[in-house]
């Protein structure tokens, strides 16, 4: 964690939450932080796992910390609502630690559907996804309408895995495949997946019955502030290259589009595929989804972009891809310190450095 953020920020004991270390002594167990969601002066709370006790639900918890007393009460008061028990925090004023049941946001829907299994992703208030033996189940706080865009677009033939809703915020879609195109990449896979992409992107937009995907400009506005907030200079640097990104064109075709097309949202069998998680899908630029997983794969230090291109047999716009690419960047640069690594604020660096790269 940086040391200037936590000065910066006095509000929250941020020096305890967001060292893994420190945070373990408090607790008495070995943690390891696995998601971080972060408002300056207002509240910081971190998904844990219990590092001796596997990936099970059981192992899983979290650590929140708030500026208002009102909602450490409220948070109290939630989890005694689903029969479970919340902890002060040594040395973390104003924090409490609780078991995954009592998320505050997600309790009651782990109450009435709570599977036993392998956490793959918790995103504390937000949603929790498990793998059981035959499927993956996903319990959100909110219903942001990706599932019945799958659906829909399954329905229409597409390379697309559907859930089916169990009941409020819960959706169960089958295991399939062997990983995703990020855990076991291979050229054969990457152009299938740019085929089925472009196959996507030809569906009539008049005919597929989704939202506009999020304004462009307003994706960097959000991705600089970001950067900000966890780096000052860094922040300023994002703000100008914003800026120029801004006054590149924008594609001029539009499509269905996925909206955070990376590797990790294509499941593989062998050179077959299917795409995931379609909660930002809407329409929008079909460049936008190459962009995305051009700066996806950078990143990451991966190779499939040259593949999924040449299955991609649509017409496409090199100047928005740039744009889409440097912008995808931008907001990915944050991620590193959502997820806990100790290495953000380097990792928060390349990404600009790829973003700048990308409109040289």
């Amino acid at each position: 964690m940086s040391i200037d953020l936590a000065r910066r920020d006095t509000a929250l004991p941020l020096d305890v939450v967001l060292d893994a270390g420190r945070l373990s002594d408090a607790l008495g167990r070995r943690v390891e932080i696995t998601r971080v969601r972060y408002k300056p002066g207002t509240s910081v709370v971190v998904a844990v796992r219990d590092a001796a006790n596997g990936d099970g639900v059981g192992s899983h918890g979290w650590v929140a910390a708030y500026a208002d007393a009102a909602k450490l009460a409220k948070t109290r008061m939630r989890a005694e609502r689903v029969g479970a028990s919340v902890t002060t925090v040594p040395g973390a004023p104003g924090s409490l630690a609780g078991p995954l049941v009592a998320d505050r946001a997600l309790a009651e829907r782990l109450r009435r559907s709570a599977p036993a299994g392998h956490v793959l992703r918790y995103n504390p208030h937000r949603r929790l996804v498990v793998r059981t033996d035959n499927d993956v189940v996903k319990i959100a706080a909110t219903d942001a309408g990706g599932g019945a865009i799958a659906r829909l677009l399954a329905d229409a033939g597409l390379a697309v895995l559907p859930g089916a809703a169990v009941s409020d915020g819960v959706e169960r879609t089958p295991w399939w495949g062997r990983g995703d195109l990020a855990t076991s990449p291979s050229p054969e896979a990457a152009v299938t997946t740019g085929r089925e992409l472009a196959r996507l992107h030809a569906v009539p937009v008049d005919a597929a019955d989704v939202r506009q995907a999020s304004d462009g400009d307003a994706d960097l506005a959000t991705a600089a502030a970001a950067i900000g907030v966890l780096d000052r200079a860094a922040g300023a640097r994002a703000e100008r290259l914003a800026s120029r990104v801004r006054a590149m064109p924008a594609g001029v075709r539009r499509a269905v589009v996925h909206g955070d097309f990376t590797a990790d949202q294509v499941l593989v069998d062998h050179a077959d595929v299917r795409f995931i998680d379609f909660d930002r899908a809407g329409h929008g630029d079909p460049e936008r989804d190459l962009g995305h997983f051009a700066a996806a794969e950078l990143l990451a230090g991966r190779g499939s972009t040259g593949p999924l291109r040449s299955g991609y047999d649509l017409p496409v716009d090199e100047s928005a891809v740039t744009r889409w690419t440097a912008t995808a960047a931008l907001q990915r640069a944050v991620e590193p310190f959502r997820h806990g690594r100790a290495d953000w604020a380097e990792r928060l660096h390349l990404a600009i450095d790829i973003a700048e790269e990308a409109v040289a």
